[in-house]
C-alpha cells in the first residue's frame, strides 16, 4: 500500500510538472544553441535532433537572449509550429542565403517575449506558414520585429481561421517588407489585434499582397498603422475581387513617396482613424470609402482622408461623417482625387455635423458626379480655396430634404474654383431645408453648360465679397426669405466686372416679397473712398422683376438698378481736411 501511494504521488508530481510546462509552451524541440548558432546542428537542440515537420519548437524560453541562424541555398527547415521568442527578450533568428523555413502550425515571433528580431534576407530566402495556421509577428510581447528584405519571400496563412497578426495584444511590434523583389503574401491580416502602435511597413520597392480581409486596430487595439513608403500594397482576392480595408481606434493607413502604389477595394475608418496619401503616392480603390461610418448617431468620429501632393483614383462613393461628427476629407498641395462617376457625401445622416471637405492649394483638383455637403446633417461644410478646383455637375447643400438639414454650406475662397459641368449643372439647396449658404470671396463658380444655376431655399444666403469674385451661371433662383449678402472690399479697391453674371436671368418668390439684399461691413469701404460695385448682371435677359423685399444697409448706401443689372453704390465717407 505504501509503495502504491508513492507511485501515485510520483505520478501526480509528474503530471503537475507537465501541466506547468505546457502553460509556457510544450515544445518537442527546445533551442539551446550550446554548440553554435546554426539551427541545422542537432546538438543545439534538446532533445538532441533537428526538428521535423512533426515536431514543434521553442527558441528563447528564458531571459537569456539566444541566437539561431538557418542559411544555405539547398536548406529546407521544417517544423510543426512554435515560437521564435517565447519568454525573456532580445532573441535573434536569421534566415538567409536562399534557405526555406516552413511551419506547419502556428508560428509566433515574440510570443511572450520582447525585443526579438527575425530576419529573412536574400533572394529566394523564404519563411512560410502552411495553410490553416497562423503567424504572429509580435504576440503578447512588445517591440518584436519580423523583417523581410533583399528579395526574400513570405507566404502566410490561407484557410479558415488562418490569420496574420502584427501585434496580438502586445505593442510596438513590426512586420516590414523592404526592398525591390521582396514580397509577402497574406490572407486575413490583423495589424494590432488588441495591441497598440503595431506597424506593418512596406518600403523601398517591397510588395505586400493581401487576399482577404485587412483590419487595422482590431478589437481594442489603438494607434496601429500600415505604412507604405515607396512600396506597393495590393489587396486583391484570388478571384480578382478587391479587398476592403477597415481601420479602427486611431489607426492610420499611409502611402508616401513617388513610388508608393496602392490597389484596394474600399476603406472604412472609425474612431479617429485615417487614410493618408502623400508625396507622389498613387492609390486606386474600387469600393466605397467611409470616414467615420460608425453607425452610431452623435459620435465624435474624428476620421480623416488626406491626399497631399498625391493621387487617389476613386472607384466609388466617398463619405466623411456618414453618421458622426468632425471628420474631414482634405485635398492639399496639388493633391488630386479623380472620382468622375461617383459622389462625395459630407455629413450624410441625421445629426452628423462639423464634417468638412477642403480642396486647398494650387493644382489641387477633385472631380466627381456629385458634391453633397450635409445630407440629413447640419453645420457641415465644403471649402475650395487657394487655387484648388472642383469639377462636378452637381453641388447639393442639405440634400436630405428634411427639416434637420440646416446651416450647411460651401465656400469658394482666394482663387478657389468650382466648375459646373454638363448642360444643367447646379449649386442648390432643397425645399425642406434651411439656412444653407454659398460663399464666394475672391473665388470662381464657372459653368460649361447652357442651363446651370444656383438655387437656394428658406433663409439661405448667397454671400459675395472680395475683388476677384466671379460667378457665371445661367440663372439664380432664391426662395423663402433667402438673401444676397454683399461685403464691399474693405480697402475700396475697384471692381470692374460683375460679381455674378446670369445668362438667362434671375428669379425669386412669385410675389417678390421675401428676398433680402444685405450690405455688411460697408463702413470700412466708406472710409477708404467707397465705390460702385455690380452685384448681378444679365447681359441677355432682363432682371427688372428680380426685386427685394427690403435692403439692409448702412445709411448712404444706394442700390442702382436698370434692366440688366443691380449695383451697389458705397459713398465716400473718409475724413476730409479743409485748408483756409
Amino acid at each position: 500500500m505504501q509503495t502504491n501511494l508513492k507511485c501515485v504521488i510520483a505520478v501526480v508530481v509528474f503530471v503537475l510538472g507537465a501541466v506547468c510546462s505546457i502553460s509556457v509552451f510544450a515544445a518537442d524541440r527546445s533551442w539551446r544553441g550550446e554548440i553554435s548558432s546554426d539551427g541545422l546542428v542537432a546538438e543545439n537542440w534538446d532533445p538532441n535532433s533537428i526538428p521535423t515537420k512533426e515536431t514543434s519548437i521553442a527558441v528563447g524560453e528564458s531571459a537569456t537572449p539566444v541566437e539561431m541562424r538557418i542559411s544555405g541555398n539547398d536548406v529546407v527547415f521544417e517544423f510543426n509550429g512554435g515560437d521564435f521568442g517565447n519568454q525573456g527578450f532580445g532573441h535573434l533568428v536569421a534566415i538567409s542565403d536562399g534557405a526555406k523555413v516552413l511551419s506547419y502550425a502556428n508560428l509566433a515571433i515574440g510570443n511572450w517575449a520582447s525585443d526579438c528580431v527575425t530576419t529573412v534576407d536574400g533572394v529566394e530566402t523564404e519563411l512560410a506558414v502552411m495553410p490553416g495556421a497562423r503567424l504572429f509577428a509580435g504576440g503578447a510581447g512588445s517591440r518584436n520585429t519580423l523583417l523581410f528584405r533583399n528579395g526574400a519571400i513570405g507566404h502566410f496563412p490561407t484557410g479558415e481561421w488562418a490569420y496574420l497578426f502584427v501585434g496580438n495584444g502586445g505593442s510596438n511590434n513590426k512586420l516590414q517588407i523592404d526592398g525591390a523583389g521582396t514580397a509577402f503574401y497574406a490572407s486575413d491580416t490583423r495589424v494590432g489585434s488588441g495591441g497598440s502602435t503595431n506597424t506593418l511597413v512596406v518600403s523601398d520597392g517591397g510588395v505586400f499582397y493581401a487576399t482577404n480581409s485587412v483590419l487595422i486596430g482590431n478589437n481594442t487595439g489603438k494607434g496601429n498603422e500600415i505604412f507604405v513608403k515607396d512600396g506597393i500594397f495590393e489587396a486583391v482576392k484570388p478571384n480578382g475581387g478587391r479587398v476592403d480595408i477597415n481601420a479602427n481606434n486611431g489607426s492610420r493607413f499611409v502611402f508616401s513617396g513617388s513610388a508608393a502604389r496602392g490597389l484596394i477595394g474600399g476603406f472604412t475608418a472609425k474612431k479617429a482613424s485615417s487614410m493618408e496619401i502623400l508625396d507622389g503616392a498613387v492609390v486606386t480603390n474600387y469600393a466605397q470609402m467611409s470616414f467615420s461610418h460608425d453607425g452610431t448617431v452623435g459620435v465624435d468620429g474624428g476620421c480623416w482622408l488626406v491626399v497631399s501632393n498625391a493621387t487617389l483614383n476613386a472607384g466609388y462613393n466617398i463619405n466623411a461623417g456618414n453618421y458622426v461628427d468632425n471628420s474631414k476629407i482634405l485635398v492639399l498641395d496639388g493633391g488630386k482625387i479623380y472620382n468622375p462617376s461617383y459622389f462625395f457625401d459630407i455629413g450624410s445622416f441625421a445629426t452628423a455635423h462639423g464634417n468638412e471637405m477642403v480642396i486647398d492649394g494650387e493644382g489641387s483638383f477633385v472631380s466627381c458626379a456629385r458634391w453633397r455637403i450635409g445630407g440629413q446633417g447640419y453645420c457641415n461644410r465644403g471649402i475650395v480655396r487657394n487655387g484648388g478646383e472642383l469639377s462636378t455637375p452637381a453641388v447639393h447643400i442639405s440634400s436630405g430634404n428634411t427639416v434637420n438639414c440646416i446651416s450647411n454650406g460651401i465656400s469658394v475662397l482666394d482663387g478657389g474654383k468650382i466648375t459646373l459641368t454638363g448642360w444643367n449643372g447646379s449649386v442648390q439647396s432643397y425645399v425642406n431645408t434651411s439656412n444653407s449658404f454659398v460663399q464666394i470671396n475672391d473665388g470662381i463658380i464657372a459653368s460649361t453648360g447652357s442651363d446651370n444655376e444656383i438655387k437656394l431655399y428658406n433663409r439661405s444666403v448667397l454671400r459675395l465679397g472680395g475683388t476677384k469674385t466671379s460667378v457665371n451661371v445661367a440663372r439664380i433662383k432664391l426662395y423663402g426669405e433667402s438673401e444676397i449678402e454683399f461685403e464691399p472690399p474693405v480697402d475700396a479697391q475697384p471692381v470692374y466686372t460683375p460679381y455674378v453674371t446670369v445668362r438667362r436671368g434671375a428669379s425669386c418668390d412669385d410675389d417678390n416679397d421675401h428676398v433680402v439684399l444685405r450690405i455688411i461691413n460697408a463702413e470700412y469701404c466708406m472710409r477708404k473712398g467707397g465705390g460702385l460695385f455690380t452685384i448681378i448682371s444679365s447681359p441677355n435677359e432682363s432682371i427688372a422683376e428680380f426685386k427685394f423685399a427690403r435692403v439692409v444697409a448702412p445709411s448712404g448706401v444706394r442700390i442702382i438698378r436698370d434692366e440688366n443689372s443691380i449695383k451697389v453704390k458705397i459713398p465716400n465717407m473718409g475724413m476730409k481736411i479743409f485748408v483756409r
